[in-house]
């Protein structure tokens, strides 16, 4: 009798730690879900940023303008192509930007400086976007609270960048 009360006991304390490692690791993928989640919306805004720039590049007369757009397209490229690796190293996928949206917003590019390509008009879109951006990311940001210490500060100084260029945007308007 002893040794069976033993091993319906040591069966209990099993069944316990599995469920125990089962709840922990269940609150593991929660976690890299939420840190898969912030690195997607991270990399979807460098991706948006990459692909307007180069959409709008074309239009910008102005060489200070095409200049610093020119310094932010980089900055948005390398940004996208480390998120990327990063959501791969973490086992995600990386989505790219969905088609319609692209496309939906590359129209919107081309048929908003058809009418206008002042170096204000161009300023004020790229404005326009980049806090698009700042609102994702923040979103984002507010959403995983639990999100590890580094990957948080990797997005809070994205959204420093956002804050910057749009400051260096406004002297355009």
């Amino acid at each position: 009798l002893y040794n069976k009360i033993m091993h319906i006991t040591m069966f209990f304390q099993r069944l316990y730690y599995a469920n125990l490692q089962i709840l922990l690791l269940k609150g593991m993928i929660n976690m890299q879900n939420q840190e898969t989640k912030l690195l997607s919306s991270l990399y979807k805004n460098a991706s948006m940023g990459t692909s307007s720039i180069n959409t709008i590049l074309s239009k910008v007369k102005n060489p200070k303008l095409k200049g610093e757009l020119i310094a932010q397209l980089k900055n948005y490229s390398t940004e996208a192509t480390s998120l990327k690796k990063m959501i791969t190293e973490k086992n995600g996928e990386p989505r790219d930007i969905n088609l319609l949206t692209k496309t939906y917003a590359d129209a919107g590019i081309m048929v908003s400086t058809m009418m206008n390509s002042t170096p204000s008009h161009i300023a004020e879109m790229m404005i326009q976007g980049t806090n698009m951006g700042v609102i994702e990311i923040t979103k984002a940001l507010n959403a995983d609270k639990e999100v590890d210490p580094q990957l948080k500060q990797h997005a809070e100084d994205m959204l420093q960048k956002e804050q910057l260029y749009i400051n260096k945007l406004k002297t355009y308007l």
